[in-house]
């Protein structure tokens, strides 16, 4: 066959992916749209309308947190020409209950585009919030209680939302979902008989209450009650969700206790009602799994995997169900929480291990070229368990690839990860040399951070940002990010007092226990130097000579 010579070559442009995206959102196929966005964005990591576009194509799966993270960046970026973002941000935000950050950017939004698209919109979502706002306002005291109540339980300090729900029955006995919250916080503490006395108390009046009849089975269970447990079982299974979340509250109940067909029904009616909310996807997909039915179970996964690309735990459950439809045994059970099986998460640590002791080139190659290892780093991250969060995050640092930051930068956004994680993150972006300064939501509000204003002396250097890294990471670790900026200041202080040389001569976890322990007692906190010493892994002996050298004269004028 003659060669054709000057063949016309067609170039993918930006403007390409944006079209098939868009056509994708006006048919209704966010998924689709997702696969255009990603490959454009692979090939034009910077264009504007893709990110948007990209920010879009998430909302509209309910991730808004994963929107925010490029909506924040955009409206930074952007400014007054990125106001729509300001809109978009505000329609996320109040998605999320996030309501004082929603009506900022709606106003925002508002203040700069008097003649946008959006504005009748945001006007009605702005009016929206503002009377829900003000019902909150006017609340019972009995409700405000209640509200207190809500929030110690959501952190955990179940003594405190005992009290609290207590005083609020006191005040107001017909508030029967403090009742439900009451009988949490007692199962919580191990108190059941306390627990089932309050939930019982709601069933009297409201046998139909879905939260109120799930959490019975939860004490029919635990107390041994199990002719009770089967018989509420089968009631359940007939409930019918009035919500979203009460679809995934009933499916979940039904699911964890191996009623997976009726899980499944559930899960599948709450998504043909209300869309991908949540994790739903993910609990189809536990559901139909578990129910035998691995064809479907391989389709919501493999759905799932179109949605959240960059994490490996939907890549893992849809192998599992493509090994169970080739006739391999099938794992028993499957848990509806939203992780690998722990046999699974330890095999990860292990190669996340075993790369980290190679060292750094090891880890960057393995980054590079090794999918698998990729995504047991991006699937790590995003971890609840702070060391391998922390692990995962420094070997991100260590890649410093433009990948890599952008994970870290987008990290830094999210409002899921505390404000020591996002210590943690500033640092590794500092040691990737990122340019700053470093977009962060921290302290519940948006703020550019900026590591490099600690203007250290050439000489010692390395020293003072040894120290400030322990600072940072024992800080966060300790949930003590109150004193770490006390600390740095204190240093700073230092680093040109006749007493520098002195004290870079000594361990720089010796230097930080010093000023956790000066700061700590600078605010009249109950803390003595044994605290400081556990802290920084460290002796008495290093903290006292580092204590000594932390002369009063050298920070002459500075107030903690």
């Amino acid at each position: 066959m003659a060669k054709v010579e000057n063949i016309l070559q067609y170039r993918r442009d930006g403007e390409f992916y944006l079209r098939r995206a868009e056509r994708c959102l006006n048919e209704e196929d966010p998924e689709g749209a997702l696969a255009h966005l990603r490959r454009g964005l692979k090939a034009y990591p910077h264009h504007d309308e893709l990110r948007l576009m990209l920010a879009d194509a998430l909302s509209l799966l309910g991730a808004y947190d994963r929107s925010n993270r490029i909506l924040l960046r955009l409206l930074d970026e952007k400014g007054k020409d990125g106001l729509d973002c300001a809109y978009y941000l505000g329609h996320n935000l109040m998605n999320m209950g996030e309501y004082h950050r929603a009506l900022s950017m709606l106003k925002r939004y508002l203040e700069g585009s008097e003649k946008g698209i959006y504005v009748e919109d945001a006007v009605d979502m702005v009016r929206s919030i503002e009377e829900y706002l003000e019902e909150l306002q006017n609340l019972s005291e009995g409700e405000q209680l209640a509200d207190e109540g809500k929030f110690a339980m959501d952190e955990g300090d179940y003594g405190r939302a005992i009290s609290l729900f207590q005083k609020a029955l006191t005040l107001d006995k017909s508030l029967l979902y403090v009742r439900n919250n009451l009988s949490i916080c007692y199962y919580a503490l191990g108190e059941f008989e306390k627990g089932l006395y309050e939930v019982e108390s709601v069933y009297k009046v409201e046998p139909d209450n879905l939260f109120c009849n799930c959490n019975l089975l939860l004490f029919y269970q635990v107390l041994g009650r199990y002719e009770d447990y089967t018989n509420k079982l089968d009631e359940i299974a007939k409930l019918k969700p009035q919500n979203e979340q009460d679809a995934i509250r009933l499916g979940l109940a039904l699911g964890e206790n191996k009623r997976d067909e009726d899980a499944y029904r559930i899960f599948k009616e709450g998504y043909n009602q209300y869309g991908p909310i949540d994790h739903l996807l993910y609990y189809l997909g536990i559901a139909a799994y578990n129910s035998g039915n691995y064809d479907a179970a391989f389709k919501h996964f493999e759905a799932l995997m179109a949605q959240e690309w960059e994490n490996s735990v939907a890549r893992y459950y849809r192998s599992l169900s493509a090994a169970a439809l080739k006739g391999e045994e099938p794992l028993d059970h499957l848990s509806y929480q939203y992780q690998v099986p722990m046999l699974e998460a330890a095999k990860r640590v292990n190669v996340l291990n075993e790369v980290m002791r190679k060292g750094p080139d090891a880890i960057k190659e393995a980054f590079e070229t090794d999918g698998e290892f990729k995504s047991y780093v991006l699937w790590g991250v995003e971890l609840l368990e702070p060391r391998v969060r922390g692990a995962c995050i420094e070997i991100l640092s260590v890649v410093n690839s433009i990948e890599s930051i952008e994970v870290l930068r987008g990290m830094l956004l999210s409002s899921y990860f505390d404000d020591g994680t996002k210590q943690q993150l500033l640092m590794a972006l500092h040691r990737c040399g990122a340019k700053e300064p470093y977009l962060a939501y921290m302290g519940g509000e948006v703020v550019k951070a900026q590591l490099s204003v600690f203007d250290f002396p050439l000489e010692g250097e390395e020293f003072y940002r040894s120290v400030l890294d322990l600072i940072v990471k024992k800080m966060g670790q300790y949930k003590l990010d109150h004193l770490a900026d006390d600390m740095v200041a204190l240093l700073c202080d230092h680093l040109r007092s006749p007493n520098a040389e002195k004290l870079q001569a000594l361990k720089p976890k010796d230097v930080a226990a010093a000023l956790c322990y000066l700061c700590a007692k600078g605010k009249g906190l109950e803390f003595y130097k044994k605290d400081a010493c556990e802290i920084f892994e460290t002796y008495y002996t290093g903290l006292s000579q580092a204590l000594t050298t932390l002369s009063e004269e050298a920070f002459h004028g500075h107030r903690l």
